[in-house]
């Protein structure tokens, strides 16, 4: 994946022409009380009131005032910078006087992150995209170019943020013709990526199990090299109606074997993470909401219903961040869809022991990025 996006500023140089407008006119009628004359306290507090929200009007209209002269500073600096465009020291410096001059102006993060690239100072570079994510959540080009450094700074130690940073961008460049080269790569990579963690993780989600099978595997302590399914961790298939949290009713047996299963004696004192999971049709955030709700209704069925201790049970969503299919088929998606049960305590502490460790193999990496503690 070697493209790269071009740089360049969008043509609206300024979204905050009409922030002035935010604050009500204040009133400068005294307020009556029936049948008498307004009180002099009253009429002290009314008059407060009037000089407080002019005295906020007038702040405003100064910070805007500064905030568009410093944002027409910047623009006229990144403009000058891209009449360089010979991805110099010098044009660099102009884009970094750019920042210290408006350090929300995302145009001049992106083009200094530009020319970082261009120059192979890729750590600097990837530094300089993410601040242009956190200024401008839309920016499409940032993500595509953050990927595609950390696809080939950090290889294995960064495959599901690369794979979460291609579908941003996949998201928000879909139907831009222009982007059409950039969109085929990305989605090419985004699979390549699935299966390269299908087949690390090496995991199934089977049809049901028992009671029995899901106290054995949260039981089991995980050996190194190994899938990490092996345990700590079983992901089971809950059915839920379409983009809903109501799970449906042909999953109650399951739910009653993980009750079972959660109040064996054998997981007493534990807490279980409930994860919830997706595939990955429709937008990654909105995803990421619905599976944590999804974790969260199979946690107020197993307390509600079934008797397991509200403190033995945890929940977060994970949308489809965390494939064990590339999401290809019909049949793969399915597999995505998933919930997982996590023996907490015994999970915290493997992550911790292969942190610490000095030799890592892909598959440890992967471990820590897509099992770990976030």
């Amino acid at each position: 994946m070697e493209t790269t996006i071009a740089r360049g500023r969008p043509a609206a140089r300024s979204a905050t022409a009409r922030i002035g407008a935010c604050f009500p006119r204040a009133s400068t009628e005294s307020t009556t009380i029936a049948h008498g004359k307004t009180p002099a306290g009253h009429r002290a507090v009314g008059l407060w009131l009037v000089v407080f929200l002019a005295s906020l009007a007038l702040l405003q209209t100064v910070s805007l005032a500064i905030a568009n002269g410093s944002r027409a500073q910047a623009e006229a600096l990144v403009d000058e910078g891209m009449a360089v465009g010979d991805n110099s020291d010098k044009e660099a410096e102009l884009y970094r006087r750019a920042i210290e001059i408006d350090p929300s102006y995302a145009s001049a993060h992106f083009n200094l992150a530009f020319v970082l690239q261009a120059q192979g100072r890729l750590e600097e570079a990837a530094s300089s995209y993410r601040n242009v994510i956190h200024h401008d959540p839309e920016r499409a080009a940032a993500y595509y170019n953050l990927a595609t450094i950390l696809d080939h700074v950090r290889q294995g130690a960064a495959v599901l943020e690369v794979r979460s940073l291609l579908n941003r961008y996949t998201e928000l460049a879909e139907g831009n013709e222009e982007e059409a080269e950039s969109l085929a790569l990305a989605k090419d990579r985004i699979l390549e990526i699935e299966r390269q963690i299908a087949g690390l993780k090496n995991a199934e989600v089977k049809g049901s199990y028992t009671a029995e099978e899901i106290t054995e595997r949260l039981t089991k302590s995980f050996r190194r090299g190994k899938s990490p399914y092996a345990g700590p961790r079983i992901p089971v298939r809950i059915l839920f109606d379409f983009d809903s949290d109501r799970i449906r009713p042909e999953s109650i047996p399951q739910l009653e074997s993980i009750a079972k299963a959660v109040k064996d004696r054998r997981l007493s004192g534990t807490t279980i993470m409930m994860e919830g999971h997706t595939d990955s049709i429709g937008f990654s955030s909105y995803n990421k909401g619905l599976s944590e709700r999804r974790a969260n209704a199979v946690i107020a069925y197993l307390v509600d219903r079934l008797g397991v201790p509200r403190d033995a049970l945890l929940a977060r969503g994970l949308g489809e961040d965390r494939p064990i299919r590339p999401n290809d088929t019909d049949q793969n998606r399915a597999q995505n869809r998933r919930v997982e049960l996590v023996n907490w305590g015994e999970w915290k502490t493997i992550v911790q022991e292969v942190r610490e460790s000095k030799r890592r193999s892909e598959g440890d990496l992967l471990f820590l990025e897509g099992g770990g503690l976030e």
